[in-house]
């Protein structure tokens, strides 16, 4: 029959198209999965429309709004299977994605996650981007993370953890609003093996139009550096992981390490403002914000000035609203959110 699967869809007032989410596991090619639906707070119907399918995998539990942190965590802890994935409420899968993750974990006792690529989509179906797991192996998938998580982690609900994850690495950290996944990959990514499908198995449905407020920007921003934080506090771990070196002699080849791992943190920092920043401009139009990230990146990396699209972002960051929208809709033709 196979080993359980548990899959967790977190889920906030989408009672108009979970049953999406809940359809596309069940057409799946596996069929040895439980469903836990953790609903944080909906203030909807989400209830009574899963509690009108008729499928005894299916959990719904219900809790105080706090966050996908939370839920995550929550569906974790009610969860049974040997191996769980997570599956947000506006997203798709292929059919056959748990299928083919469980053959990689099966057959790999030293990987402890499976991921794939993802398309972005909007509602109506028109393309804005695909996102690609560009790691080859652990190390590049570390730095990638720290420095350029697209090119590491395509998404949630592309990942699927081996049970004994958690149990080695601890639960999501719910006091971060955001990249409260990418912490966890991270953290996993320090003591099992990796690997990525190179197939589109993940469907991720955006919500283009919607604005964030510069509160939102803010959460962002303290999250993605609190996560930086947290990466770059234990040096040894991540030096042993990346370079396969332990030492707390001062030889030459130590401080050489070091100067290494400081270059990878002034990119991730400068990498992670830029991002912030570029966030404000598209999501929120808030160029003061906005240009407060962009100059503060430039103090981890005073080269970017010469990088056109960052160049760019900065120049918009001085320009009137009605500039904003123009660089709105730059930004949604190159593909990217921010």
């Amino acid at each position: 029959m196979g080993k359980l699967v548990s899959v967790v869809i977190p889920t906030y007032n989408r009672a108009n198209i979970i049953t999406d989410a809940v359809n596309t596991v069940l057409k799946q090619t596996y069929q040895n999965f439980e469903i836990l639906i953790i609903d944080d707070g909906s203030t909807d119907n989400t209830e009574n429309i899963i509690k009108e399918i008729q499928d005894q995998r299916i959990k719904y539990i219900y809790q105080e709004n706090n966050g996908p942190a939370k839920a995550r965590n929550n569906g974790i802890k009610h969860s049974k299977g040997e191996y769980i994935v997570f599956l947000d409420s506006d997203d798709l899968w292929h059919p056959e994605l748990l299928e083919k993750h469980i053959k990689i974990l099966n057959a790999n006792s030293n990987i402890g996650m499976v991921s794939n690529h993802s398309l972005y989509k909007t509602f109506d179906g028109q393309y804005i981007r695909k996102k690609t797991c560009q790691a080859k192996n652990n190390k590049e998938y570390l730095r990638y993370i720290l420095t350029e998580p697209d090119k590491a982690y395509p998404g949630p609900s592309t990942t699927m953890f081996k049970r004994e994850c958690f149990e080695k690495v601890g639960y999501f950290d719910e006091t971060l609003d955001f990249c409260e996944d990418w912490d966890m990959c991270f953290r996993v990514a320090l003591f099992y093996e990796f690997h990525c499908i190179n197939e589109t198995l993940t469907y991720v449905r955006v919500h283009q139009n919607s604005l964030s407020r510069t509160r939102e920007v803010e959460k962002f921003r303290n999250s993605y550096l609190k996560f930086l934080q947290k990466a770059f506090e234990n040096t040894s771990l991540l030096q042993e992981a990346l370079y396969n070196f332990v030492s707390n002699k001062h030889t030459l080849f130590s401080c050489l390490i070091k100067c290494k791992l400081l270059n990878i943190k002034n990119k991730a920092y400068s990498n992670a403002l830029w991002s912030i920043g570029s966030w404000a401009l598209y999501k929120s139009r808030d160029s003061f914000v906005a240009r407060k990230n962009l100059m503060e990146s430039l103090k981890y990396s005073h080269t970017k000035i010469f990088n056109l699209k960052f160049l760019i972002a900065l120049l918009f960051s001085y320009s009137p609203l009605f500039m904003l929208n123009v660089y709105q809709k730059l930004k949604k033709g190159s593909g990217k959110a921010y």
